[in-house]
């Protein structure tokens, strides 16, 4: 058995293991440590590249803050906002009044309308939008022992190349999940400031058999990655893109 053989193995007994409607189903994060150019997860790091099935790509959009501490705002799925306590409305062209909060205690704002997506409305006064494009890539990647579920974005350089990867699929006519794929970096320096772009390589194909099931996969996690945040106790909003425990009423989307 080849190496592609065997990850397939793997991946099929994995797959076939896992329930969709388990209530202990969480999302981990991947990141990327960008001057040291590499992968990390919660409980793995210093990964130089991974090997994946990409579900599928979920649009969204992310503000940051002007010391990158904190996002003022962040859009689930790429269309309404859903602003923070830190949001700057007095540099904004939303009135706040106009915007009461919904029942559930947060307040969305129209994304097309919004002036922070365009170029030099960055508060710190580069000439680079404030909201930047989000790509959210939910996957399944392979880890010491297994597989795990995983949640990837990319932001700014790293949309390109991740357009380039989901043009091929399309081209393809076919899901993402039909094939593996490794992810590497390119570790680039601007000044004394380096930071690492994926670069996406398609290994071999996924058994035909998993379709229906990754497929199913690939619509609960969007579900969870688009729904509407929540208000903790402390009145914070709460975002499911950094970690979530699945609670179970995906059945409809089978």
């Amino acid at each position: 058995m080849n190496q592609a053989e065997a990850m397939q193995a793997l991946f099929n007994e994995f797959v076939s293991k896992m329930p969709v409607f388990n209530p202990d189903w969480e999302l981990d994060r991947l990141k990327i440590n960008h001057p040291h150019g590499t992968f990390s997860l919660p409980d793995a790091m210093g990964m130089p590249n991974v090997e994946v099935v990409i579900l599928g790509l979920v649009h969204q959009r992310a503000m940051f803050s002007s010391d990158h501490r904190g996002v003022p705002c962040k859009s689930p799925n790429g269309e309404i906002g859903i602003p923070a306590a830190s949001f700057p409305w007095e540099h904004s062209n939303f009135n706040q009044a106009q915007y009461p909060e919904k029942f559930s205690g947060y307040r969305e704002l129209p994304c097309g309308h919004c002036r922070f997506k365009e170029f030099d409305s960055a508060l710190d006064g580069g000439k680079a939008p404030a909201c930047s494009e989000q790509f959210t890539l939910p996957l399944f990647i392979k880890v010491e022992g297994g597989w795990k579920l995983a949640v990837f974005s990319v932001q700014k350089t790293g949309i390109a190349p991740t357009k380039k990867l989901m043009t091929i699929f399309q081209r393809a006519a076919k899901p993402c999940y039909t094939e593996f794929v490794r992810i590497k970096l390119n570790r680039v320096s601007r000044g004394v400031n380096f930071y690492s772009t994926p670069e996406y390589e398609l290994i071999s194909p996924v058994d035909p058999n998993l379709y229906p099931k990754l497929s199913v996969f690939f619509r609960a996690v969007r579900h969870v990655l688009t729904a509407p945040p929540v208000v903790d106790v402390t009145g914070k909003v709460v975002h499911s893109e950094v970690k979530y425990r699945h609670t179970g009423g995906f059945e409809g989307l089978v």
